[in-house]
């Protein structure tokens, strides 16, 4: 079958100082996702921002949506970046256990969250692979995007895929 793991920020990073990995725990995670993958199960990685995104992301204020006062723009783009930062050492921790990954960057195929939720998911369907997403600021007309909603919504929308 297939597996949604959410590998939660907390516990990849330290969230008290920036952009600071838990290689370990990425690294005993991927252990895990190895062993699935053995076991014939298709597997996604959702993994959350914790120092890579939420330090940068509360101080520019950016789960609040557009803030005309506030140049958000600049904040939104280092986000990104650290953030492309963080799923490379996912990615490398996946390869190192041998596993061949694809990479789907939210802000390349969401927009908007929760209810308004628009995504081409079927990209998670691709065989042969672990796919890798996170959690992400994408365009959005409400608010931000978080890892809980790709993770809810891929369980909902194709839950004879999934197991949860």
């Amino acid at each position: 079958g297939r597996v949604i793991l959410k590998w939660g920020g907390g516990l990849i990073t330290d969230k008290s100082t920036i952009c600071t990995p838990h290689h370990n725990q990425m690294n005993k995670l991927a252990e895990i996702v190895r062993i699935l993958v053995e076991n014939r199960h298709s597997v996604v990685v959702v993994h959350g921002a914790g120092s890579f995104g939420h330090l940068r992301a509360k101080e520019a204020r950016v789960n609040e949506g557009r803030i005309d006062e506030m140049n958000q723009d600049e904040a939104i783009i280092q986000i990104r970046s650290d953030m492309d930062q963080l799923n490379l050492l996912v990615a490398e921790s996946l390869i190192d256990q041998g596993l061949i990954v694809k990479t789907h960057p939210p802000r390349s195929f969401v927009i908007n969250n929760g209810p308004f939720f628009i995504a081409d998911l079927d990209r998670f369907l691709t065989p042969n692979c672990v796919h890798i997403t996170f959690g992400d600021v994408v365009i959005v007309m409400m608010n931000e995007n978080s890892a809980y909603y790709l993770v809810t919504t891929l369980c909902f929308v194709y839950p004879q895929n999934f197991l949860m």
